[in-house]
């Protein structure tokens, strides 16, 4: 026997060093559990009962998402003001299009004067319209890190509003979560593996993750 062996002991198991393997020579990997979002617990309906009626799409009992879940957070200042300017720009641009003077409807509206009126409307025209205006101005504040995506916004009714108003109104956030219609577990990133359109990423992302696509319905939408 060796002077290096002791007589007390053991010699190691299979599985020991099977286990004494995988300590030293394996590789470390994290599975983080999807994300799996559907109606509020609140609402204790069986799942047809929730189905939508008429031309609303069915809409998924369950959608996963793989990705790792981000804390949420309110809607940011920035998001806030310019969900504002947007709403003031609506009604703006609503009056001159019933042919209000552009003087007097800036004035009382945007409280600018003419000069600067004008230049607005040329601006909101360069975009097409003022839905594809916000839409670009809601992109570039994410991409700089000022306005919160739709999975890191947290749910309340001013941040539905904010999302509903980057779809371009409500019908079309509806058209913006068809693609996890027709089943009743939906994947999030495979249904929309697809869609090149940023914006409504972010309103599919929201509707989801604050589960806004349940809610529209239950609100009577």
């Amino acid at each position: 026997m060796s002077s290096e062996e002791s007589p007390n002991r053991r010699p190691a198991t299979p599985t020991q060093l099977g286990r004494k393997r995988r300590k030293l020579g394996g590789t470390l990997r994290c599975f983080c559990a999807a994300s799996r979002i559907g109606p509020a617990r609140s609402d204790i309906r069986p799942p047809a009962a929730r189905q939508p009626k008429g031309p609303y799409p069915s809409v998924p009992e369950t959608v996963v998402d793989l990705r790792p879940p981000v804390p949420q957070k309110p809607l940011t200042a920035s998001a806030l003001a310019l969900l504002e300017l947007y709403y003031r720009l609506n009604a703006f641009v609503m009056a001159t299009e019933e042919k209000a003077p552009v003087e007097w409807v800036a004035e009382r509206i945007l409280g600018v004067r003419k000069a600067r009126a004008y230049a607005i409307l040329r601006e909101i025209g360069a975009h097409a319209d003022l839905e594809a205006w916000f839409r670009q101005k809601v992109l570039v504040g994410m991409g700089r890190g000022r306005i919160g995506r739709g999975r890191q916004t947290r749910p309340s009714p001013l941040a539905d509003a904010f999302f509903i108003a980057l779809a371009g109104g409500e019908s079309q956030a509806r058209s913006c979560v068809r693609c996890l219609a027709g089943t009743a577990r939906a994947d999030l990133q495979a249904a929309a593996r697809d869609d090149h359109d940023e914006a409504a990423s972010e309103v599919r992302d929201y509707m989801v993750h604050s589960r806004l696509l349940w809610r529209l319905r239950t609100d009577g939408g």
